[in-house]
């Protein structure tokens, strides 16, 4: 089996929506050979892409709040996009592909629906953020919905999501890190409280590192246990009380083999964290919040996998009577990898994806 796959984002390891991209090509590997469409937004056409082809997309890199709106007002992710289309068609003639896989919805005009099976990984789905889109969204939904029936499968990250895509044929399909190759083994004398996260490129990550050094650092003195932040951006904390401030770092199966626990205090973004996710599948005990619980609803279970609060005195408080309890730790851990090794995989996504593939063709 030949088969196109359709992204804005490149399949690497080193971010969020690159380690989805690269799990849903590594799944779709196992049914034939994958070679990857990256299209390109108008003010990119003169950099170079780790892919196999471009075409022009209709978005702009710098679109002002106008553009925006006028997009959302036109419904253009769910419209076809003919010039992207017909490099398609053209791609075709030289790689006579069976089916393709897109990338969220921004990659769906590009989408050849009328010539092969296209499937689509919504990733997250789109939602109302704004107060002019919260009063689009009646219609953006029906829309949308309108755009998804025409494709053979749906898969999305958050289970809830089905529930926007009621129209469409949708499959879960989770969210996991490719990075991780087995549970990390946690030092009996494990002092870090770890977080991982690119810090300069997603602002809900700098909100929470902002919690961490303001909120939790000063009540680690006198507990032996210090603060420990890794990627990029975070070496601008170093030095902080009880911080220490990496940036990037070569081994993070080190970094989590060293952690007491892992925090991932995110309050905000779409989809589901990929970081939540990687640490499950170290088995580590991890401290979150119920807003990244959410994003694995009916599969993560606060209280048995992690430990889940709402607001910065709440997360703080389960943290600091965390750290008095390592048998509770070792609990948590035990259930975080058993989660990893079930449900959270590149294997199991592996088998979701032959089988929705199957039964669409059979």
């Amino acid at each position: 089996m030949k088969i196109l796959m359709i992204t804005f984002e490149s399949p690497v390891a080193t971010y969020g929506g690159g380690q989805r991209v690269l799990s849903v090509k590594r799944a779709f590997e196992r049914l034939g050979e994958v070679r990857v469409l990256h299209l390109v937004p108008k003010g990119k056409e003169n950099e170079t892409f780790n892919a196999d082809y471009t075409a022009p997309s209709d978005t702009e890199v710098r679109g002002d709040r106008a553009y925006w709106l006028k997009r959302q007002l036109f419904f253009s992710d769910f419209r076809p996009y003919g010039p992207a289309l017909e490099r398609v068609k053209a791609i075709r003639e030289e790689y006579p592909f069976d089916i393709v896989i897109c990338h969220l919805f921004t990659t769906a005009p590009a989408a050849p629906v009328d010539l092969v099976p296209c499937y689509l990984d919504s990733d997250f789905a789109v939602a109302p953020l704004s107060r002019f889109s919260k009063l689009l969204w009646p219609l953006t939904c029906r829309v949308m919905n309108a755009r998804a029936r025409k494709f053979a499968g749906i898969f999305v990250i958050r289970p809830g999501d089905r529930n926007i895509l009621s129209g469409a044929k949708t499959t879960y399909l989770p969210c996991v890190s490719t990075s991780v190759r087995a549970p990390a083994q946690v030092a009996d004398d494990a002092k870090n409280l770890l977080f991982v996260g690119n810090v300069k490129a997603w602002q809900p990550n700098r909100e929470s590192v902002e919690f961490l050094v303001n909120d939790v650092a000063p009540q680690l003195t006198g507990t032996g246990y210090r603060l420990r932040l890794i990627g990029d951006g975070t070496q601008d904390y170093d030095g902080a009380e009880n911080v220490s401030g990496l940036g990037f770092v070569d081994d993070l199966e080190a970094e989590y083999q060293n952690a007491a626990v892992v925090l991932c205090p995110v309050w905000s973004g779409l989809g589901a964290n990929v970081k939540l996710a990687e640490a499950l599948q170290y088995g580590s005990a991890i401290v979150t919040t119920n807003h990244a619980v959410a994003g694995y609803e009916g599969v993560v279970k606060a209280g048995e996998h992690v430990l889940a609060g709402e607001g910065r005195d709440d997360l703080t408080a389960i943290l600091l009577d965390l750290l008095k309890n390592p048998s509770r730790m070792k609990s948590l851990r035990a259930s975080a990898a058993e989660l990893g090794a079930s449900v959270l995989n590149q294997e199991n996504l592996n088998a979701i994806v032959a089988k929705t593939v199957a039964e669409q063709a059979g």
